[in-house]
């Protein structure tokens, strides 16, 4: 049965100093945090630290829209400027330029990971083989790093690794597929490069191909 605390008397006029908010925010978003175990811990209510998310969340919006636009701007100045075709010297400081911006932007905002798929492209398109394998690593291990710790979502793994072992499960999980995704781009688009959207399509369709034979089927 489910138990429910009433925080009432001097607990509920509690003045919580803005440190002491992000700690609690910090610590009950973490992976594999129960926010409503942390609210019990510090004897405050759930939806209290729901508030105080949604406000640091508002509080953060004018530093991401400027944070954006100033991505938007440094992308935007990349074909415009000749050197960048030209030199690939210029290249890589304009790509340096922009995953800076883009890293400035992932700090206020995970939704900002999403554009190192594009990143991917650039770089392999603009850098040496070479130089942009490393260019395409870091920029996939800066995003894992910022989804991973954006919080995990109980699945199976948690079930069949039992109480003890299923923060370890789920971070083995999660981890492998973030490596997993954050790989697709950069090896579709060497595909591409090397062998042709021909082939690059038809290794894309392998994986599906491969889950037939492995996805249980309702015998229903």
């Amino acid at each position: 049965m489910a138990h429910t605390s009433l925080i009432t008397g001097p607990e509920r006029r509690r003045r919580w100093r803005a440190e002491h908010k992000l700690a609690i925010l910090e610590e009950a978003f973490s992976p594999g945090a129960v926010v409503s175990d942390v609210a019990r811990q510090y004897e405050v209510s759930t939806s209290l630290i729901y508030q105080w998310r949604r406000e640091a969340m508002a509080a953060q919006e004018p530093m991401t829209f400027v944070a954006a636009t100033v991505c938007g701007v440094i992308y935007g100045l990349g074909p415009a400027l000749s050197g960048v075709r030209r030199s690939r010297r210029a290249a890589a400081v304009w790509l340096a330029a922009l995953g800076l911006a883009w890293l400035v932007l992932m700090t206020l905002t995970p939704d900002a990971v999403w554009l190192a798929f594009p990143l991917y492209f650039l770089q392999l398109h603009l850098l040496p083989r070479r130089s942009a394998f490393v260019a395409v690593a870091a920029t996939a291990v800066a995003a894992i790093v910022v989804v991973a710790d954006n919080g995990l979502a109980f699945t199976a793994i948690a079930e069949y690794a039992g109480p003890a072992w299923s923060g370890r499960g789920l971070a083995v999980q999660n981890t492998g597929q973030y490596v997993v995704s954050a790989a697709v781009v950069p090896l579709v688009a060497g595909a591409i490069e090397d062998w042709g959207y021909a082939w690059a399509y038809a290794l894309c369709a392998l994986p599906p191909i491969v889950a037939l034979a492995l996805v249980p089927r309702d015998p229903c």
